[in-house]
C-alpha cells in the first residue's frame, strides 16, 4: 500500500512542476492529495479544512518557487504554503521539500543584491532558507527523480523501523548462540549425556524459522573421576576422551503449537552401551528432535530425540535409541538439572 502525499505550493505558476510531482506519485503507486482534486477556501478561518487533509497524509511534498504566494491573515504575514509546512512540521510528517531553478535564481540575486528584491521576494527567501533539508533540482535530478528517490528514503525507514518492531516482539524466538545440553532416557537409567550445542539463526522475519546447529555431547561417568561434588554447589565435568558430534537443521513453528523440530546427523567413533545392548560407533547417526516452546521461558528448550532407525539392518532397528534433550541457555541451570535427576534417582550414573 503506498502513501499518501499532500502536494504544497503555489499553483498558477507551478503548473508544470506540479504535474509533474503528481505524475510521480501517481507512478509510485501513492495517492496524492492536491487541489487539483478538491476545493476548500483559502483563509485562515478554513485552514482547518487543510489541516485535516494534512492529518490524514502521510507526506508533505512542498515546490519551492521564487513567489511568496496568497497570505490568508496578514496579521500572521505568513503564506498558505508556509502555514501547511508549518502543520505538517508540527505534526512530524515525512517532508520532501524541493527548491526549483526558479527559485534558485531569486537566491542568487538575494544574494549579489538583496536590496533590489520586492518585498515578497524577501519573504519568500527567508522562508525557503528555513525549511529543513530542502533538496535543490539540478540539471539531471529533476522533480520527478528527486520525489522517486525520497520515496525509495522513505520505503527503507519504513522497513527498518517494522523489523526492529518485529525483532522486539518476537525478541523470545531468537535462539542464536551457545547452549548447555543434556540427554538424558528412561528407557536407560544409566544413559547420560552433557555437552554444548551452537545455534546460528539469521534473526529476520524471512530467515529466523531457520536454525543450524552444531553440537557436541560427553559421557559423564564416576570411574574416570569425572564427577566432582563439593558442599555449596556441584560442578559437572565430562569424559572428553568420550566426544560424539552432531549437526542438526532445524524449523521454527509458532503458528499453531510452539515448537522447533529438525533432524540431526551425530558422529560416535567409540563404542557404547544403551538397554544393556552394545551401541557400536557410527559414522552418520540420522534422528529427530522435537522441541516444545514455552514463550514464557525461553531460557530452556525441552525436547525428545529418537534415532532413525534403518529398516534395513536389523541390529540397528532393534536399537532404536531414545529419550529427552534439554538446552540450556545458562551451564549453572543445565548442571543443576542434572544433579537434582541424579539425586531423585532418575538418571543412575555407570560404575
Amino acid at each position: 500500500m503506498g502513501y499518501k502525499c499532500f502536494l504544497s505550493s503555489k499553483y498558477r505558476s507551478l503548473e508544470k512542476e506540479r504535474n509533474e510531482a503528481l505524475g510521480a506519485i501517481a507512478d509510485l503507486g501513492n495517492e496524492s492529495v492536491a487541489m487539483e482534486h478538491f476545493v476548500v477556501q483559502s483563509n485562515e478561518r478554513n485552514f482547518s479544512d487543510i489541516s485535516m487533509l494534512i492529518d490524514k497524509s502521510d507526506v508533505l511534498i512542498l515546490l519551492l518557487g521564487p513567489e511568496f504566494g496568497y497570505v490568508p491573515d496578514k496579521t500572521t504575514g505568513k503564506s498558505m504554503t508556509q502555514m501547511e509546512y508549518e502543520y505538517a512540521l508540527k505534526k512530524k510528517k515525512k517532508i520532501c521539500a524541493i527548491k526549483l531553478p526558479s527559485y534558485l535564481e531569486l537566491k542568487k540575486r538575494y544574494d549579489g543584491d538583496r536590496a533590489a528584491l520586492t518585498e515578497e521576494e524577501l519573504r519568500q527567501v527567508g522562508f525557503v532558507e528555513s525549511v529543513q533539508s530542502p533538496k535543490e533540482v539540478e540539471e539531471d535530478k529533476g522533480v520527478y527523480r528527486i520525489i522517486c528517490q525520497f520515496n525509495a528514503t522513505m520505503l527503507e525507514l519504513d522497513k527498518q523501523k517494522e523489523e526492529a518492531a518485529w525483532k522486539k516482539e518476537c525478541k523470545k524466538y531468537d535462539f542464536s548462540g551457545k547452549w548447555y545440553t543434556v540427554h538424558t532416557s528412561a528407557k536407560d537409567p544409566g544413559y547420560l549425556r552433557v555437552g554444548t550445542a551452537d545455534i546460528v539463526q539469521r534473526f529476520d522475519k524471512e530467515h529466523y524459522r531457520e536454525l543450524n546447529v552444531n553440537a557436541k555431547n560427553y559421557d559423564v561417568q564416576i570411574k574416570r573421576g569425572t564427577l566432582q561434588k563439593d558442599a555449596k554447589g556441584n560442578i559437572l565435568m565430562v569424559d572428553s576422551g568420550r566426544e560424539t558430534s552432531w549437526y542438526a537443521d532445524y524449523e521454527l513453528y509458532i503458528r499453531t503449537q510452539q515448537q522447533i523440530v529438525g533432524v540431526y546427523i551425530a558422529r560416535r567413533p567409540f563404542e557404547s552401551t544403551f538397554e544393556n545392548e552394545i551401541d557400536k560407533p557410527v559414522e552418520r547417526q540420522y534422528g529427530v528432535h522435537e522441541f516444545l516452546i514455552d514463550p514464557n521461558d525461553v531460557s530452556v528448550l525441552k525436547g525428545t530425540f529418537r534415532n532413525a532407525a534403518d529398516p534395513y539392518k536389523e541390529e540397528e532397528a532393534s536399537n532404536h535409541k531414545a529419550g529427552e534433550i534439554r538446552l540450556y541457555r545458562k551451564q549453572k541451570d543445565r548442571d543443576a538439572y542434572v544433579f537434582k535427576m541424579i539425586k531423585d534417582k532418575k538418571v543412575v550414573l555407570k560404575k
